[in-house]
């Protein structure tokens, strides 16, 4: 998964987001799915189809939430495979 993510620079660090604290906040929200049967065990697909693209529509959510006052969510693109993937962006 490719996250973007945007907002102004902090003139102290030269940075939007620090990337550790970025990736914590992706694996954080990972962590709700990692290793679960979706249509079982995460409400979100007990009544929806877990493909590729609702998938990607449930981790935009819960990343936006996650970087909410913090940056903002631009794009996410989700990989099926290496030749394959799903992209969401948000929306003007």
């Amino acid at each position: 998964m490719d996250v973007c993510v945007s907002g102004p620079i902090d003139p102290k660090t030269g940075m939007v987001i620090n990337l550790k604290d970025l990736d914590e906040s992706i694996n954080a929200v990972v962590a709700r799915i990692a290793g679960k049967h979706l249509n079982f065990e995460v409400d979100q697909f007990k009544e929806t189809i877990p493909t590729t693209e609702n998938l990607l529509q449930f981790l935009f959510g819960q990343l936006k939430y996650e970087f909410l006052g913090k940056v903002k969510l631009e794009k996410v693109r989700l990989y099926e495979n290496n030749d394959l993937w799903v992209d969401q962006y948000e929306e003007a």
